[in-house]
């Protein structure tokens, strides 16, 4: 009999074993990772093809840049785009675009890119300040991907538009009814932020008909949660909002500028229900902000995040969310290159603790502070790049760099020539890769005309092996699949342990066990052969195996 106190390690050490287990995500099946960095992707208006403006092009970038592909044509100059990276496969993305006309076209890519024209408009005439009226996102677990547009619609129920794309296909058109206005309002912004390891997307859009901003929380099947973040918002275009999860928490923060105070935004924070209102002051003193940049600390463990914000008097600020609070503004420059345009950005290092503050502030370099949470920045940095001031300034984390790889990249259009070029940041410094290594000429600076993102399937917080949406307990607290994993096991083990010392006593109580007789020994007979129908040898048989699908 095998004691007792054996039997009881060996179980709790098998049940502590599962529980390590389970907490060790799975990665997806399909769309892993390559070796190495992962890929980034550019699309981008350019005077170079043979539909000039009026058709994206396409480079990628893994080891070097990839040479220009010219897409399907989308009917008209593009004035926006927007690309969502899958999060299952690899070389899946979808990206949309914007065009004068205020019709959309989406492109959906594996190793080409197949459009789907007109899917949505969103204005009759061109607006005469920058707006971009549309997001993409993909649910970071199912691998569905969501299109919301502000749609030109005079049914009042008709206040944004939105599609699904799952299975290969695209949904009908649904709406969504800003339900504290009867008659038909027109969203002049909107703006998507997916759930870090869940289905959940936030919904910001600003309503340009009363100057409303409002949010909205997709659950993976309809909008839900809804908020006014404000109802007296300052002119809802250009990026005069922003909405973001926090890593860790899966709490959202939702903003805009406050017209009554357009140097402060207005916020707030959705944790099991949205809460109150609040200001934070982030612009220059007595100027209007105009561009918010809001970018969560990527690391699953952190909750804060950085807001780099740019107002009508040239000034940049940056003001530190600690997970529960607002520190103090920074200011970090007071000349950018334009207030028309969003000549700055900021972004992470994966790592989650580093972060860059790229912007343009003199014509023919671009400037950088580098910045270590919670609130040391280094100073002010000069690169050549170009000859012109710096119109649009995009950085993104690089989701799991490999050695060498650079830990941000970073896109940056030039005024004047129209040149979209690459930077790259890792512990080297800031690298001009090339000023206009994309485009030599973007056809104009006015407008966003571009995105940069990497792939990200495979990464932590994407596909199946994702953190999963949280389960909500009483008093406020929740737990997300896998910590509900480990505690179911941590309570098999104790249950396992209890059940073998009760059986343990049990025996003991039963009295001095007694040794077992000895049997009478005998010869042992070997039973015949068996006969096989087949009449080969056994090692001639062949086992079969079985290749799962990847």
């Amino acid at each position: 009999m095998t004691p007792p106190r054996k039997v009881l390690s060996l179980a709790v050490l098998a049940v502590a074993s599962l529980a390590l287990l389970a907490a060790v995500p799975a990665l997806p099946v399909e769309g892993a990772a390559p070796d190495g960095s992962p890929t980034a992707d550019i699309v981008y208006r350019s005077t170079t093809g043979s539909n000039g403006t009026s058709a994206p092009n396409y480079r990628a970038e893994a080891s070097s840049w990839t040479a220009e592909v010219e897409q399907p044509d989308a009917g008209s100059p593009i004035r926006a785009v927007r690309i969502a990276q899958s999060p299952l496969a690899a070389n899946a993305r979808i990206f949309a675009t914007q065009g004068d006309d205020g019709w959309l076209d989406a492109y959906v890519c594996t190793a080409t890119c197949a459009v789907t024209n007109d899917i949505g408009e969103v204005w009759g005439s061109a607006p005469g300040t920058l707006q971009r009226r549309f997001d993409v996102a993909y649910e970071q677990r199912s691998g569905q991907a969501l299109l919301v547009y502000g749609v030109l619609s005079m049914n009042g129920t008709e206040d944004l538009a939105y599609r699904t794309y799952s299975g290969g296909s695209w949904s009908a058109e649904r709406f969504l009814d800003d339900a504290d206005h009867a008659s038909n309002v027109q969203y002049s912004l909107v703006m998507l932020a997916s759930r870090l390891g869940g289905d959940q997307i936030g919904l910001l859009g600003g309503e340009s008909t009363n100057s409303h901003v409002n949010a909205w929380i997709w659950d993976g099947d309809s909008f839900g949660s809804y908020t006014e973040v404000t109802a007296n918002a300052q002119s809802p275009n250009r990026e005069r909002a922003a909405i973001a999860w926090e890593s860790a928490s899966g709490h959202l923060l939702a903003m805009a500028v406050d017209a009554n105070a357009p140097d402060e935004v207005v916020w707030k924070e959705f944790t099991t229900g949205w809460g109150a209102a609040s200001n934070q002051p982030c612009g220059g003193s007595g100027n209007i902000l105009r561009w918010l940049s809001l970018k969560p600390n990527p690391f699953p463990t952190a909750n804060d995040m950085v807001l780099a914000a740019g107002d009508d008097g040239s000034d940049l600020g940056t003001c530190y969310w600690d997970g529960s609070g607002w520190g103090a503004r920074v200011s970090q420059d007071t000349s950018l290159d334009g207030t028309s345009t969003r000549a700055f950005d900021f972004a992470w290092e994966a790592s989650g603790n580093d972060g860059l503050l790229v912007y343009g502030t003199t014509a023919g370099e671009i400037t950088y502070r580098t910045f270590s949470a919670p609130g040391t920045w280094g100073n002010a940095t000069n690169v050549v790049m170009g000859n012109d001031p710096h119109a649009w300034v995009q950085l993104r984390t690089n989701p799991s760099p490999a050695a060498g790889a650079p830990e941000i990249l970073g896109a940056v259009l030039e005024d004047a020539t129209n040149a979209l070029g690459i930077v790259t940041w890792d512990d080297a410094g800031l690298v001009v890769v090339g000023a206009e290594i994309v485009t030599s000429d973007a056809g104009t600076a006015t407008y966003e005309s571009f995105d940069l993102q990497y792939r990200v399937a495979g990464t932590s917080g994407t596909g199946p092996g994702g953190l999963g949406d949280p389960f909500t307990l009483p008093f406020g607290l929740q737990l997300d699949f896998k910590m509900l994993l480990i505690l179911l096991a941590v309570a098999g083990a104790i249950i396992v342990a209890v059940a073998v010392r009760r059986r343990g006593r049990s025996a003991t109580r039963g009295g001095a066990v007694q040794a077992p007789q000895a049997l009478p020994s005998r010869q042992l007979t070997p039973p015949p052969p068996t006969a096989y129908a087949d009449p080969a040898a056994p090692e001639e048989i062949e086992l079969e195996t079985q290749q799962w699908g990847r």
